[in-house]
């Protein structure tokens, strides 16, 4: 059984171009195309009690939100299917960034758990995690309350890509905090949250220009680097246009 240890199959199909994705591999400094059904695989990785655990709160709901989502003909209405499933959205973030290796070795490098009993696998520590109260590990806690949430539209040549975590984050070097979170759901449009702003009450869209969508995949590739499995998605080859990735 290929488990898949990143971004669910029904976001990298949004990438796609027919049924492959462009990776570029961070750690081998090479890009290529593969097939969306084993791209960020490994076999057997999980057990079935874990594959289960991540397709009842990370895949499973979150990908049925998507599938609603993508048939919605106007952006209000998409905003107002994401405004009340943000239990959802939340739980995919959770898991999406426990599941990634580094996650994994930090708790098994600093964890008094891990200093007592051994290093933990991947399963068992994502089972140790959903045994958690969801309000301690919900990284959007990072955001004033309320929350704003719109969706960004790509008006530049460059796609959005994404990365194995399935999301990222800006930090404001101010205030030094995290002030947006992106989740790619298609090369073309992102969902954003960031705390709530008046100004922004009455749109449920925005779109974003050249410049800036290359700021936004600096921030996918920066978060990739630091704490994902070290796979970019995309579905160009963008391997030539951004030297982080060689950084």
């Amino acid at each position: 059984m290929n488990s898949h240890v990143g971004t669910p199959k029904c976001i990298l199909e949004k990438f796609a171009t027919g049924k492959s994705v462009c990776v570029f591999n961070l750690e081998k400094n090479k890009e290529y195309a593969q097939s969306v059904d084993t791209a960020g695989t490994e076999h057997n990785y999980y057990d079935e009690e874990t594959e289960k655990l991540l397709s009842d709160n990370a895949e499973s709901g979150f990908g049925a939100l998507m599938k609603k989502l993508y048939k919605l003909k106007t952006y209000k209405e998409k905003t107002k299917i994401l405004y009340e499933n943000t239990k959802i959205i939340e739980s995919y973030m959770v898991y999406q960034l426990q599941r990634s290796k580094k996650s994994l070795e930090d708790f098994n490098e600093h964890s008094l758990t891990a200093l007592v009993y051994g290093p933990l696998t991947h399963s068992e520590y994502l089972k140790l995690i959903s045994q958690v109260d969801p309000s301690k590990i919900n990284i959007l806690i990072y955001l004033k309350q309320p929350m704003s949430i719109r969706i960004a539209l790509n008006n530049g040549e460059t796609d959005f890509i994404d990365n194995s975590i399935g999301f990222y984050y800006s930090f404001n070097k101010e205030t030094k905090q995290i002030d947006n979170f992106f989740i790619p759901i298609s090369n073309r449009e992102v969902i954003t949250i960031n705390s709530y702003d008046k100004k922004n009450e009455k749109t449920s869209y925005y779109y974003v220009d050249e410049e800036r969508v290359n700021i936004m995949n600096s921030y996918c590739i920066v978060l990739e680097k630091a704490y994902g499995n070290g796979f970019i998605y995309s579905k160009y080859f963008v391997g030539e246009k951004y030297e982080l990735f060689k950084q």
